[in-house]
C-alpha cells in the first residue's frame, strides 16, 4: 500500500490476521455487535488505514486514500431486512468488487491457465482467458449481433476458434513461391571426413 501511494495509486483491499507485519492490536481486535468497527491510523503513514468491521465475522481492510466516513448497507436477517452501520471504505470495496468477482467466475468456467515456473507463460494465459471474456460481455451487450438468442460462453468460444482458423486456412491456401538458395553448395574437401559448405559471392 505504500508503494502504490508513492505512485500515486490509491487501494483497499481485505488482508489476512496472520500477515507478518499486521500490528499485533490490529490483530487481537475482537468487535462484539454486527455493524460495529474500528479504524487504525498509521502514525509514520497517515493515509495509511486498517479499517476492521463486524459483520458475521471480522473483515479486515487497508486502504491508502480512505477517509473515516460511515454508511449503512443492508442485511437479511432472519427473514426481515434491516440496515447496518458499515465503513463507506468497506462498502465501496463490496461494490467495486463484484466485478472481480465475475471476471474469476468466467475464467473458471473454461480455465485453459498452465502451471509454470516461468511467469509470463501464466500472464500470456491470463491474458489471453481475459481477453477472450472481455470479448464475449462486449458481444452479449452490443447491438450488432443478428441472432435472435445470444450465444453460450462455450458457443462463443467455439465460434471463435472456427473464425481464426477459417482465416488461417485462407492464407495457407495462397500462391507459394519457393526460391532456391544458391550462395551455398556442398563439395568435398580432401583431408575432411565429412563435406564442408562453401559461400559464393
Amino acid at each position: 500500500m505504500k508503494d502504490l501511494l508513492k505512485s500515486g495509486i490509491y487501494a483497499s483491499g481485505t488482508v489476512n490476521t496472520n500477515r507478518k507485519y499486521l500490528p499485533t492490536n490490529i490483530k487481537n481486535v475482537k468487535l462484539a455487535d454486527n455493524g460495529s468497527s474500528k479504524c487504525f491510523q498509521c502514525i509514520e503513514e497517515p493515509n495509511l488505514t486498517c479499517t476492521v468491521w463486524k459483520d458475521k465475522k471480522e473483515i479486515f481492510l487497508l486502504s491508502n486514500g480512505a477517509k473515516n466516513e460511515i454508511t449503512t448497507v443492508k442485511r437479511r436477517i432472519g427473514g426481515n431486512v434491516s440496515y447496518v452501520t458499515c465503513p463507506k471504505v468497506i462498502a465501496d470495496y463490496n461494490m467495486y468488487m463484484g466485478g472481480v468477482d465475475l471476471a474469476d467466475q468466467y475464467r473458471k468456467y473454461y480455465d485453459i491457465s498452465r502451471k509454470s515456473r516461468k511467469w509470463w507463460i501464466y500472464m500470456f494465459w491470463y491474458l489471453l482467458h481475459t481477453t477472450v471474456n472481455n470479448a464475449y460481455i462486449i458481444y452479449s451487450t452490443t447491438n450488432f449481433p443478428s441472432e435472435k438468442k445470444s450465444k453460450t460462453p462455450l458457443d462463443f468460444r467455439m465460434s471463435l476458434i472456427e473464425a481464426i482458423l477459417k482465416e488461417k486456412r485462407i492464407v495457407e491456401t495462397g500462391p507459394q513461391t519457393i526460391v532456391k538458395n544458391k550462395s551455398h553448395k556442398r563439395i568435398k574437401i580432401d583431408g575432411r571426413k565429412k563435406d564442408a559448405y562453401v559461400a559464393f559471392h
